[in-house]
């Protein structure tokens, strides 16, 4: 009807706009569900709480390494690195980490599954290793801390993980170099010796 009454091509027009709205659409719906595909990361408040929770219990020691896997709005596992005294025996802590895995699970929706990390009983020999990783910590800036110190004295292999600040250290090149600068420093101080340092 429209095109009797105009010179102007109205079928072209109404085309047009209901192709950009179709565009428009596809982009929002693009745009909500792109964080859910490809891993969206909880808030820092959500990190903070799980970790505080986590800590309320009898002898966890440390909270590190924690990693969100959201799978849509309904599924989210989270697993985290749990710090206890090396000196407890496996039936106390899994008695522990049994009962926050329920409670924290049901409190926070998720499903948490909890890494045990034991804490001390290391050799004089380990505790002087660390001891340099401790001094390396200190002198350098952005490098907060690090875990999962392992000796393996059969294969004379180190093993840590070093935690440093993204401020510091923004992209995989410079955490690169200071994990170097460390595995550099360990096997400066104990030849014969490889260090591995994540």
């Amino acid at each position: 009807i429209l095109d009797a009454l105009t010179d102007l091509a109205v079928d072209g027009l109404v085309g047009l706009v209901v192709s950009i709205l179709i565009i428009k659409s596809g982009w929002e719906l693009i745009s909500e569900t792109m964080s859910i595909l490809i891993g969206q990361g909880p808030s820092r408040e959500t990190y903070q709480e799980l970790r505080q929770r986590m800590m309320t219990y009898d002898h966890v020691q440390g909270v590190h390494d924690i990693i969100f896997n959201s799978f849509g709005p309904e599924k989210t596992i989270v697993v985290l690195d749990a710090e206890f005294p090396s000196t407890m025996s496996l039936l106390e802590v899994h008695k522990i980490v049994d009962r926050a895995e329920r409670e924290i699970s049901a409190a926070m929706d998720i499903h948490l599954i909890i890494h045990v990390d034991p804490v001390g009983g290391l050799s004089p020999f380990e505790e002087e290793m660390m001891a340099v990783v401790d001094d390396f910590v200190q002198e350098k800036d952005g490098v907060d801390s690090y875990h999962d110190f392992t000796l393996d004295s059969g294969e004379k292999t180190i093993y840590l993980d070093l935690a440093v600040s993204g401020g510091h250290y923004p992209d995989q090149a410079s955490r690169n170099r200071i994990q170097k600068d460390l595995v550099e420093r360990l096997e400066e101080n104990y030849p014969g010796y490889k260090a591995l340092v994540n």
